[in-house]
């Protein structure tokens, strides 16, 4: 018999309460009140109880989770508003294919306005973008994203409201 065979053989196992795998006792937590020192399920089949209670709890107490998430946007409404802003910016940088500084530099060189109506918006200034090949167009209001949005970007559609407004 060789070393590896040998070693191979005196490795301690033990059987998962759980999946009724025979596992190696490095993958069973430490359980000083069982008689061979480890819990009785494996490491993988305890972190997916512990998951599962977890899903259990949290559905049958959905206004407690509610209440307690509530409260802790209450009492620190700044660090929510100012997080929230931030992962906006961030993935609305990204689709577009603009860095966080290049927004900002062109929010100071439109002097915050829309580069459409010229006008401050009320929150923040969107990302314009071509829907058809994706390219980054400027910053602009709400008021005119959502103009652009619903006529499909389309230059004849304003054309013919430009001369109905007439």
């Amino acid at each position: 018999m060789n070393l590896i065979e040998n070693y191979s053989e005196n490795i301690a196992t033990k059987i998962c309460t759980l999946c009724k795998e025979n596992k190696n006792l490095v993958e069973f937590g430490k359980d000083s009140s069982k008689r061979d020192g480890k819990y009785p399920r494996c490491k993988s089949c305890s972190s997916l109880m512990k998951i599962e209670a977890a899903k259990r709890w949290n559905k049958v107490n959905r206004s407690t989770v509610y209440t307690q998430q509530m409260m802790r946007r209450q009492n620190d409404l700044s660090r929510y508003r100012q997080y929230a802003r931030s992962s906006w910016l961030r993935r609305a940088c990204k689709d577009a294919g603009i860095s966080v500084e290049y927004y900002y530099n062109l929010v100071k060189l439109q002097n915050g306005k829309c580069c459409i109506c010229n006008n401050k918006p009320v929150k923040r200034l969107s990302i314009d973008h071509d829907h058809k090949t994706g390219k980054f167009r400027g910053l602009i209001c709400n008021r005119c994203n959502l103009i652009l949005g619903n006529i499909g970007d389309s230059i004849n559609l304003l054309k013919a409201i430009k001369e109905y407004l007439r």
